[in-house]
């Protein structure tokens, strides 16, 4: 790649970029039209469909965010009316915050209610946050939003984390996002009626369930919901199938590079179809509920791993923040700084905080 910015990119160096992304199938097309930095700075989602033959969405959606990257990197935030939550301070390997603290909350081996996240990939890469009893709304809009992720693919009103205090439960809920809310499959699952799964850049829809007289399930019939096979149905027989780039794959998905040799695999056992992942680089992927509406509430728990836009999140133990240095290095945090939501340990930053120099309103403990 040149070391100039992109926006003065010739086509060729356009072309190396989308092989970055790993769509390099659209560069023949880019540079037919001669597509350079200025006009990749132009391009719209609408341009990529009609003009670039990208028909697949979720590539179109990749292709937007990295130019969004892009931009962001000729544009550093000091010069720019967004807000770039993704910059970390250099000398510290994770930023914390807190959100949904309206009160001092539990941590003990029976008890906790906060959860704590961490960004693995997006926006808001290697950023920790601690989500209180009071919960938090996802989104792009920072105005309706507690956690807001600047990507394109990430509705105004994305999703949102509750806490339930009396089955002591995060729920986690999509709010009719466009792009979905997904949870990594990670053993597996019995497929019902309605259930969608992503593999590669392919979406799938389990769409009729097929029984006998005596109610055993004989076969599925899955509809392909998004990706290059879009509108395809899929039938799965008694026996089962795989499902990867593979030809010796039950059925195989040639044209996405996003996919595995071997992706998936579904089986029958008790009666129903099980759906398993078959140790794909990419993983499959829950997703909680249609384009455009509300999904039920999904209980997360630490070690899932949930996925909104291309941001990447892993839920891990609440008290772990516990066991991260303070600004100090000398002692574990142990609280958290309000409004700049920084964690500390007892003894730093009674008055100021030590990591944004921040006037300190008010301590709230993790433990009482």
């Amino acid at each position: 790649m040149a070391n100039g910015l992109p926006s003065a990119w010739p086509a060729r160096e356009v072309s190396a970029w989308l092989r970055t992304l790993e769509l390099s199938q659209y560069a023949p097309r880019f540079e037919a039209l001669g597509i350079d930095g200025a006009l990749l700075f132009e391009i719209t989602d609408d341009d990529l469909a009609r003009d670039l033959g990208v028909s697949i969405r979720l590539h179109r959606v990749k292709l937007l965010e990295g130019i969004r990257r892009l931009r962001q990197g000729e544009n550093p935030p000091s010069q720019s009316t967004e807000p770039d939550l993704s910059t970390n301070d250099s000398d510290s390997p994770a930023h914390f915050r807190a959100v949904g603290l309206r009160q001092v909350p539990q941590v003990s081996e029976s008890h906790c209610d906060l959860l704590m996240l961490k960004a693995l990939d997006g926006a808001l890469l290697a950023q920790c946050t601690v989500v209180g009893p009071g919960g938090a709304i996802f989104g792009r809009q920072s105005t309706a939003s507690d956690i807001v992720i600047p990507e394109s693919s990430v509705s105004r009103k994305h999703c949102q984390i509750q806490y339930a205090a009396k089955s002591n439960q995060f729920l986690l809920q999509d709010l009719g996002s466009t792009t979905g809310t997904f949870l990594l499959l990670r053993k597996p699952i019995p497929l019902r009626l309605g259930q969608l799964f992503q593999a590669g850049s392919s979406e799938f829809l389990v769409y009729n369930v097929l029984y006998s007289p005596w109610g055993a399930v004989l076969a599925l019939e899955l509809l392909l919901y998004e990706g290059p096979s879009h509108q395809l149905v899929v039938s799965v027989p008694s026996q089962g199938l795989t499902i990867g780039r593979d030809q010796s794959n039950g059925f195989c998905v040639e044209d996405d590079p996003q996919m595995s040799a071997f992706h998936l695999r579904i089986f029958q056992e008790d009666y129903r179809f099980w759906l398993a992942d078959e140790q794909s680089t990419n993983g499959v992927w829950l997703r909680l509920s249609p384009e455009g509406e509300h999904s039920d509430f999904q209980a997360i728990v630490q070690g899932d791993v949930l996925k909104l836009g291309a941001s990447v999140f892993a839920v891990q133990q609440a008290k772990s923040a516990l066991t991260a240095m303070c600004a100090c290095e000398l002692r574990p945090r142990v609280a958290v700084l309000l409004p700049c939501g920084h964690l500390t340990c007892e003894e730093c930053s009674h008055e100021t905080c030590l990591e944004c120099g921040s006037q300190v309103q008010t301590r709230v403990p993790l433990v009482n």
